[in-house]
């Protein structure tokens, strides 16, 4: 079924299963992979420090899996996200950012043409993949 996927969706599935599914429930029957074998799965990608989107994301693939084994007429366990309880979202730290002044001195001591790409990235709020992009571009 892989191929109606884009291909960044195709990698997305491609590690949930290498790194998280096959891992942990690679060695179950479908029938067994329920509301209880799946919970203890969130528990264990809980504590692996993943953010809740992860864990989300990682769910989603096992049920499109399980989803497209029971069209195929497998035998499949079943789990609705209703009856997870899935990790809280952590409060985020907000990013440091320099100040004007502090831009201001690292451009004035940048040589060129570093001086005119900081400021090129300062001004437009650019990030450092759309600047190297650019840089690249021009080149």
């Amino acid at each position: 079924m892989a191929v109606s996927l884009k291909g960044s969706a195709v990698r997305a599935t491609e590690s949930h299963l290498r790194a998280h599914i096959i891992p942990k429930l690679g060695n179950r029957f479908l029938p067994e992979i329920k509301t209880k074998a799946v919970q203890g799965f969130v528990a264990y990608l809980a504590t692996g420090g993943r953010s809740r989107k992860t864990v989300e994301n990682v769910l989603l693939t096992l049920s499109s899996l399980l989803k497209t084994a029971k069209s195929w007429k497998y035998a499949c366990g079943d789990f609705r996200f209703a009856d997870l309880t899935l990790p809280r979202e952590g409060v985020k730290e907000e990013p440091r950012c320099f100040t004007d002044d502090e831009v201001r001195r690292i451009i004035a001591d940048a040589p060129e043409p570093l001086s005119t790409i900081v400021a090129i990235t300062a001004v437009l709020g650019l990030r450092i993949g759309e600047t190297r992009a650019a840089a690249t571009a021009a080149l």
